[in-house]
């Protein structure tokens, strides 16, 4: 189960108004896919939806928005990329190898952060938890 957001990964992103869910699945590997090969659902197309009282659909990508996956699934289906990229799709194709389907909740709208690679902490700081005491 997923929630969605605006796409923001190209430049025009604000014009093309689409979501990071499709109900088609690439046809291509996803190393070598096109914007356009993903069909993302445009905005509209969610308000209608929701406009209707139709909260939760079935979908065949969701890039990762905000997601719950029980481990039961990722014990399954690990995460993996295609040339160092696109794990995302990688997981929506795997998925359908094990006729595991996937899910968006429309109410479930976050935001896409888009950032620099430079930016991302995975892999440069020590992995630790930190637990503190509340003093309430």
């Amino acid at each position: 189960m997923s929630g969605w957001c605006v796409n923001t990964i190209l430049p025009n992103w604000q014009e093309l108004n689409q979501s990071s869910i499709s109900k088609t699945l690439l046809t291509t590997r996803p190393s070598q896919a096109t914007y356009g090969n993903y069909n993302f659902m445009s905005v509209k197309s969610i308000d209608r939806l929701l406009n209707k009282g139709t909260a939760i659909i079935k979908v065949k990508f969701s890039g990762f928005a905000l997601c719950c996956i029980p481990r039961i699934v990722v014990e399954k289906v690990p995460f993996r990329g295609d040339l160092d990229c696109c794990m995302d799709a990688t997981f929506s194709l795997d998925l359908e190898a094990e006729g595991i389907d996937q899910f968006a909740n429309l109410r479930v709208r976050t935001q896409h952060l888009r950032r620099d690679v430079s930016e991302l902490q995975v892999g440069k700081k020590k992995k630790e938890v930190i637990f503190e005491k509340n003093t309430d």
